[in-house]
């Protein structure tokens, strides 16, 4: 699905970024929750017309003894 010859792709994004995590290296407790959003279309300049969403979560549970169990 590439066009033959010179294309250009241009892009427009918007990401949304939600962090409660008690320390960003080594988290004890809280989550982090990421969204974002990239448009391309030949309204921006771009030879191509597509939507791409990226989702992602780290949760983090306190456990015995200092240490913290993360689900992703």
């Amino acid at each position: 699905m590439v066009k033959d010859g010179s294309s250009q792709v241009g892009t427009l994004m918007a990401a949304l970024d939600f962090d409660t995590r008690s320390d960003p290296i080594l988290p004890r407790s809280g989550m982090r929750v990421a969204l974002s959003l990239e448009v391309a279309s030949r309204f921006l300049g771009s030879s191509y017309d597509f939507v791409k969403t990226v989702a992602e979560g780290s949760f983090y549970r306190p456990m015995p003894r200092g240490h913290a169990l993360g689900f992703h």
